[in-house]
């Protein structure tokens, strides 16, 4: 069964919702993706985080421009965190989570009846939204040669803005490196 009003409410608001105005409408989104009820239920337990997993989720969707498949990504890039969050050495840990977010959005996406593509795209940007990249021409490559310049450039809008939404000390540590992959990405032809 597919959900296409559903599917029309959560674009409209992804879309029309710029900034933190995605914010007022986070208990509308809960219910058209119940999935993500139980990441406002989990706590970070990290000190590079200053929010719950979902209002963390909230503020990468505020920090992202009006791209479909962008803002889909950034509502779903986390969702996988409370089913693989565990305590290691007495700090939490979300081991896998990128490749749990993956599945579940899949899931969501084409329950919701979007196209293909937009799953395709939004599924990669997810299961790759923590990659470490180096601020060098051939790391790059291999990034822009896997996914294709459009996603490589969406994915260093989807870090940005997951990066903003972590606690201000972590985002002024992380943000001048994703800066000079930026940099590096601009001035060079891939």
């Amino acid at each position: 069964m597919v959900y296409m009003d559903d599917r029309e409410e959560l674009t409209n608001i992804l879309l029309n919702n710029n900034g933190d105005d995605i914010l007022s409408c986070a208990d509308k989104i809960l219910e058209l993706v119940p999935e993500l009820i139980v990441c406002n239920k989990c706590e970070h337990e990290h000190r590079a985080h200053k929010y719950n997993v979902y209002i963390h989720i909230l503020h990468v969707v505020a920090g992202i421009d009006s791209d479909l498949t962008l803002k889909l990504a950034a509502l779903f890039h986390d969702i996988g965190k409370p089913y693989v969050k565990k305590k290691v050495n007495e700090k939490v840990r979300y081991w896998g989570h990128e490749e749990v977010s993956g599945i579940i959005s899949n899931l969501v996406l084409n329950r919701l009846g979007y196209d293909e593509s937009i799953i395709n795209d939004t599924c990669t940007l997810i299961k790759i939204h923590d990659k470490k990249i180096k601020p060098t021409i051939n790391d790059i490559k291999l990034v822009v040669d896997s996914i294709g310049k459009m996603n490589f450039e969406r994915l260093l809008k989807l870090q940005t803005s997951d990066i903003s939404a972590h606690a201000n000390e972590y985002a002024e540590i992380i943000i001048p490196k994703l800066d000079k992959i930026k940099e590096v990405y601009i001035n060079n032809k891939f």
